[in-house]
């Protein structure tokens, strides 16, 4: 549902700014972008209502072009958990080579060093990958 939403705002967008740009007159440039604001505007908000997961599954199924206009509507402090949930090439597409980070307590592995456990906060996956943890705990993983 939501997926069909967002293709269909972005269809009305694309169809309205070749419209304007056709027309002449004093007016085009003001509509051209009220017409944009508001059609911003309800990408902005079918974005806000959906999970991660379900922004991840929108970003990927529409073209990179697409991926790259949403990008900039969806809350900064939601991005770290939306780039789990796509792949790494739309990522490095969207935000260059910055690797998500986890939040703060979210990851936590339990490591064995000289015969005594030690607990390390993970903020990265490579981090993590640096790792050869005992056991992880994982908040708010489902």
């Amino acid at each position: 549902m939501s997926l069909q939403t967002v293709l269909e705002l972005l269809g009305k967008q694309k169809i309205v700014e070749d419209m304007v740009r056709t027309q002449t007159g004093r007016h085009a440039d003001l509509v051209e972008t009220v017409v944009h604001r508001q059609h911003l505007a309800e990408l902005q908000t079918v974005l806000s209502r959906q999970s991660p997961s379900e922004i991840g599954r929108i970003l990927e199924a529409v073209p990179p072009e697409d991926a790259t206009r949403l990008w900039p509507l969806i809350a900064p402090e939601r991005h770290d958990d939306i780039l789990w949930e796509i792949g790494d090439a739309l990522g490095v597409h969207l935000v260059g080579s910055r690797e998500p980070r986890f939040r703060q307590g979210q990851v936590t592995a339990y490591t064995l060093v000289d015969g005594r456990m030690r607990i390390i906060d993970v903020n990265s996956r490579s981090e993590f990958e640096s790792l050869q943890p005992v056991w992880v705990d994982v908040l708010g993983a489902s």
